[in-house]
């Protein structure tokens, strides 16, 4: 099985996302065109809610000419962009292209050779740098006062005589977390 190539030598597979959070929607569409062997073509269909597996349907051709006619008529259906503008401005409402990174990782492994390694693997070194606090700038008094406001807001949030002064307020009994007195 081998997926099949348009003629600029793109494969024919796609990841598509559509989300609409008004209608706590969040979905994706693949789709693949797979030669499985000289005679039988088939295309390769998963949809389902993201961080879902999704369900998965096959559809079998007899020739690839059928089998492209029907991913870049899907194509269309999904995007309402023509497999040739696959790489154009989405359509608003429509579902969007999206590369996935380990497409795009093993294109690129592809393209640039990697160096061989002789003998062990070095570990990779991580340098740390530790970030000198930056100078700041002087504040007009506006931005001052602001963070002053903000700065007295939090300190009375956070001040545990208030919440204890309402606790006992609220009749709140510490030791059996629920008010005191009779309950209905």
């Amino acid at each position: 099985m081998s997926i099949l190539v348009d003629e600029n030598g793109r494969p024919y597979k796609v990841h598509l996302c559509k989300t609409d959070i008004g209608a706590n929607s969040n979905k994706f569409y693949d789709m693949e065109l797979i030669q499985e062997t000289p005679k039988s073509f088939s295309v390769k269909l998963i949809n389902g809610r993201i961080g879902y597996k999704g369900c998965t349907n096959f559809k079998s051709f007899a020739n690839s000419e059928k089998a492209r006619e029907f991913f870049e008529k899907k194509f269309h259906e999904k995007t309402h962009l023509d497999w040739t503008e696959r790489d154009d401005e989405p359509m608003p409402g429509k579902y969007v292209v999206v590369e996935l990174k380990k497409e795009a990782e093993a294109e690129a492994e592809a393209e640039t050779p990697q160096p061989k390694r002789a003998g062990k693997r070095r570990k990779a070194e991580i340098v740390v740098k530790k970030e000198e606090p930056e100078e700041e700038e002087e504040e007009d008094s506006g931005t001052k006062k602001i963070e002053e406001n903000v700065r007295e807001f939090l300190k009375k949030i956070c001040d545990e005589d208030v919440h204890l002064g309402m606790l006992k307020h609220l009749k709140f009994n510490e030791e059996f977390g629920k008010p005191m007195g009779e309950c209905f």
